[in-house]
């Protein structure tokens, strides 16, 4: 095989992982789950409502600095499930100091480790999958005999 070969091969399989990072840190809303991260303050939220309908998502609302703010997210983790919280329990979240309106339910921490692992997963797996397609359609520059 020849050096341009290889190395065509090698840009592409870049450009994809490249890709396929992007498409996480947009799909995952990485960048989110950073901020909430590394900027984020925990408090107690009151459990507005339960929405059993839509993936048991948990309403809840909060108060920073004489403003009132709400969420929606999904129990567990920090908190107790969704049957065994009832409107008007307290709910830990975190929220963001620099935007308190973004906030999220439980462990921000836990959130931001999570999505960084699904774009790390996306980044390796999703390249390597599309370029073993590619050789098997032959449509890359090195490819089978």
């Amino acid at each position: 095989m020849n050096f341009r070969k290889l190395f065509l091969t090698l840009l592409i399989w870049g450009v994809l992982t490249v890709a396929f990072v992007l498409i996480g840190v947009v799909a995952l809303d990485w960048r989110r789950s950073n901020g909430l991260a590394k900027h984020g303050v925990a408090i107690n939220a009151s459990v507005d409502g339960k929405e059993p309908e839509n993936h048991d998502f948990i309403r809840y609302s909060y108060n920073v600095n004489g403003s009132h703010y709400s969420g929606l997210g999904s129990a567990g983790g920090e908190n107790p499930g969704f049957d065994d919280l009832h409107v008007g329990d307290k709910v830990k979240i975190v929220y963001d100091s620099r935007r308190p309106a973004e906030s999220i339910l439980g462990s921000a921490q836990s959130r931001a480790n999570s999505a960084t692992r699904g774009v790390i997963f996306l980044g390796v797996f999703g390249p390597l999958f599309l370029m073993i397609a590619l050789y098997a359609k032959g449509w890359l520059p090195f490819r089978r005999i």
